[in-house]
């Protein structure tokens, strides 16, 4: 026995073959935090956070679209859209870490925002509706999968819908 009245086999770490077990907090549950559907403030806090992170990305991805983006969409013009899945991530991100319904649109609106009041944006507020038929399209995924999905299949599929929104709603169908 260990000093702390643990026989071997239950102390976490005796034997390196087995994992430790993780034992929730006294009067929490394991299923309690894991399916709710309420937002916590640290789900608040990671949707603004991400948000204005891939806001500020986004906008220097703008930049970089602005110069790269015609050259490719001149030399082939479907690169177009593949530059352009760079603003669908926060989304996707945005839902993959919070799980919760409306994180992808909220994510990407708050992203949407940053990007659109930063100096030098070429699309000024139109980004906002950018965002929002971005977001809308990573959520429709997710809640197909009723939020209880998350694996790269799934996140994959939220992101090809995501553009193919945005695509749609631009009239530029590849």
């Amino acid at each position: 026995t260990h000093a702390d009245g643990l026989r071997g086999r239950e102390y976490a770490g005796a034997d390196p073959s087995e994992p430790a077990r993780l034992v929730p907090a006294k009067g929490v549950t394991m299923n309690s935090a894991s399916t709710s559907m309420r937002y916590r403030s640290i789900d608040l806090v990671t949707i603004a956070t991400l948000g204005v992170a891939f806001g500020v990305v986004f906008w220097g991805w703008g930049k970089l679209y602005s110069v790269i983006g015609t050259a490719g969409m001149l030399a082939y013009p479907p690169s177009g859209a593949l530059l352009g899945g760079g603003w669908i991530i926060a989304g996707v991100v945005g839902a993959l870490i919070v799980r919760r319904p409306g994180a992808a649109v909220a994510t990407e609106m708050i992203a949407a925002t940053v990007s659109a009041l930063m100096p030098g944006n070429e699309w000024g507020m139109s980004t906002l509706v950018s965002g929002a038929v971005q977001g809308l399209g990573v959520e429709l995924v997710f809640a197909l999968f009723a939020y209880r999905s998350f694996g790269p299949l799934i996140a994959m599929a939220a992101g090809a819908v995501a553009g193919r929104r945005a695509a749609d709603a631009r009239g530029t169908r590849t």
